[in-house]
């Protein structure tokens, strides 16, 4: 017998019911799918149920109720193959995530963890669905008012929490396969539901997203950076500190470094042994949701979503073949690149081009914190091209940023989206129709320029960040497809009068 799969739902998805038109609610035809392409591997099939829309309930408490169940039927899942795969849906990665971290034992039971558009980094859609609005969205269409909080605060944007848990299962005793021994891989969608582009929410048409979920949000392989005060930096006095910052302005476009470097820029790369790439696609004509181009239940796009997914369901888990899977997976996202350059266009819509959904972009989330650990709470973030004066530079930075979020939930966070590439119907080969345009390339170096401040006082400053980063430290830094974790250290600095000794 086949390793039995376990399938688990997003946020939302849950019924109330185990009734066959209950499942289907909850998760389309997929398992009727699935069934139908690995019957003849005799895979039992197995269907998870968890609530999401109770405001109590908790990323963690799912995690551990998640881990009660699998104790209590892990034996008669697994039979003799003493291993299982799991199949995620949106939030389902999460809360699959948060038990690898927390309860999966080293190594565990699950040997292959699929994510259909996983939510690993966030949704603008969880900062709307905590306000008042949804809520009488609830009551209206849905009988109830509660809407799920701790789960909505752990999906949006820049949730620390959430960061921490993609960093700890990075961490040695928990890396997901040189410890865990579970191998990853995700598939995630670039286009929105047709239907709802007159809906007047912006998340909905964000190119480069599958109108909840931005690609980057669903790639688990994040590049870490980390901001570090030099000794240089530790040194200075608090009137040498406020100098810096009443010249912050000259200080942005300055062009030379200081004799001592302030900061010390450190990077960490996916694809090393101890953070293996996972592979990932994108299918063509794919949406979050929806019973037409859906990831789940999508009509137009099975053939799309079912082939990778059984494709990772059946591969062997060896360092060698799980290369191999990830070079397919590449290898199927440039085929849905020509697909949408030579088959998506205007159409009726003429204000809107579904093949700019399929702009490659980068985020970025910085997270500020002081030398203790606090949150920094009043801070501004530059970042701008090295030498905007010049053409031969290419586009100013500034012309790639599409938004910035900064969570009201948590200080000293601000998450940036930027478009790094972009459609253009006159690039590629003839009869391509048209071709993707690096922006991101175009750009020579880059000054990042950090300020803060403490409100309520005088008698604090911060060091300020000043940083210029070469081309190839710039793309390792902002890496298309991809989120980059930019953790910032700022150094507090007290004046001399807030303690004498007399």
């Amino acid at each position: 017998m086949g390793e039995p799969i376990l399938l688990l739902h997003g946020y939302s998805a849950e019924s109330s019911g185990t009734s066959a038109s209950a499942i289907r609610r909850i998760y389309g035809t997929l398992p009727d799918e699935l069934e139908r392409r690995l019957g003849a591997r005799v895979m039992p099939l197995n269907l998870a149920r968890f609530v999401t829309l109770e405001d109590g309930v908790t990323l963690d408490d799912l995690a551990r109720a998640m881990d009660s169940a699998l104790r209590e039927q892990l034996p008669r899942l697994v039979g003799k193959t003493a291993s299982l795969n799991i199949v995620t849906h949106s939030t389902g990665a999460l809360v699959a995530r948060a038990w690898l971290l927390r309860h999966s034992p080293a190594p565990g039971p699950c040997a292959r963890l699929v994510h259909l558009a996983g939510a690993f980094f966030g949704s603008g859609w969880a900062h709307l669905g905590r306000g008042q609005l949804a809520r009488w969205g609830r009551l209206i269409f849905q009988g109830g008012t509660e809407s799920g909080l701790q789960l909505l605060r752990a999906l949006e944007l820049g949730c620390p929490e959430t960061l921490d848990l993609q960093l700890a299962l990075a961490e040695p005793g928990r890396r997901v396969w040189k410890d865990l021994r579970v191998r990853e891989a995700c598939l995630t969608g670039t286009q929105s539901e047709l239907a709802w582009l007159p809906v007047p929410i912006k998340y909905i048409k964000e190119d480069g997203a599958d109108g909840v979920l931005r690609v980057p949000a669903a790639n688990p392989n994040y590049v870490r950076a980390r901001l570090v005060p030099t000794r240089a930096a530790q040194e200075l006095d608090f009137a040498a500190v406020q100098q810096m910052n009443r010249a912050g302005a000259q200080l942005i476009r300055s062009e030379g470094a200081p004799a001592t470097a302030l900061h010390r820029l450190v990077l960490d790369i996916p694809g090393n042994a101890d953070r293996p790439l996972v592979p990932m696609t994108i299918p063509f004509q794919t949406a979050h949701s929806g019973t037409e181009m859906g990831i789940v239940a999508g009509k137009l796009n099975r053939a799309e979503v079912l082939e990778p997914l059984v494709d990772a369901l059946t591969c062997a888990t060896g360092d060698d073949s799980w290369a191999g899977l990830a070079n397919r997976f590449e290898a199927r996202t440039q085929a849905t690149l020509a697909r949408a350059a030579k088959e998506l266009g205007r159409g009726v819509l003429d204000f809107f081009d579904p093949r700019e959904q399929y702009d490659q972009h980068a985020m970025l989330v910085f997270r500020l914190r002081d030398q203790d650990g606090r949150p920094v709470e009043q801070f501004d973030v530059y970042l701008d091209s090295g030498d905007v004066e010049d053409p031969d530079t290419g586009p100013p930075m500034s012309t790639l940023f599409e938004d910035n979020h900064k969570p009201q939930v948590w200080p000293g966070m601000i998450v940036f989206y930027l478009r790094c590439q972009k459609f253009d119907a006159s690039a590629g080969a003839p009869g391509s129709g048209g071709g993707w345009v690096d922006r991101l390339g175009q750009l020579g170096s880059c000054h990042v320029h950090i300020t803060a401040m403490e409100p309520r006082t005088e008698r604090i400053a911060y060091v300020p960040i000043r940083l210029k980063l070469g081309p190839a430290n710039l793309r390792r830094l902002v890496q298309p497809g991809r989120t980059t974790i930019v953790d910032v250290t700022m150094r507090r600095v007290a004046a001399g009068e807030l303690f004498r000794i007399v």
